[in-house]
């Protein structure tokens, strides 16, 4: 098998990299199996948030440093995002599980380090102000 390490911007989500006081510079590097497994690790400063989003299929987070919190939602009739349940907060060594197509947000508590692992290519699909 052969792995292809390289920088992985997620150019699908360029507005939300190109707003600083989301971000802190996140580095990403992605390695890409043949099967379709995309792992990648990215960096985030305590305070950043990525806006209400889906990935095209399944999404593990191993948290290696930090903490952070996901807010699941649904969508009502009307396209509305509404809160599903209490945040789940993942700390240092917690892995969580987001299905294919769930919608969640994310809020970096702290400092973070993180580890994705995505069925298929990595995709974000924004969906809207909660």
């Amino acid at each position: 098998i052969v792995y292809t390490l390289l920088i992985h911007m997620r150019h699908c989500a360029r507005s939300i990299y190109e707003r600083p006081h989301f971000l802190w510079a996140p580095k990403s590097y992605s390695v890409a199996q043949a099967n379709g497994v995309e792992v990648i690790m990215e960096k985030w400063r305590a305070g950043a948030r990525e806006p209400a989003h889906s990935h095209p299929g399944d999404d593990m987070t191993v948290v290696v440093e930090g903490s952070m919190a996901v807010q699941f939602f649904t969508k009502s009739d009307d396209g509305t995002l509404v809160k599903d349940g209490a945040p789940l907060v993942l700390k240092k060594g917690d892995a969580g599980h987001i299905a294919g197509g769930r919608i969640h947000d994310a809020a970096y508590l702290e400092d973070c380090k993180l580890v994705y692992v995505h069925d298929g290519r990595f995709g974000f699909v924004a969906e809207g102000a909660a």
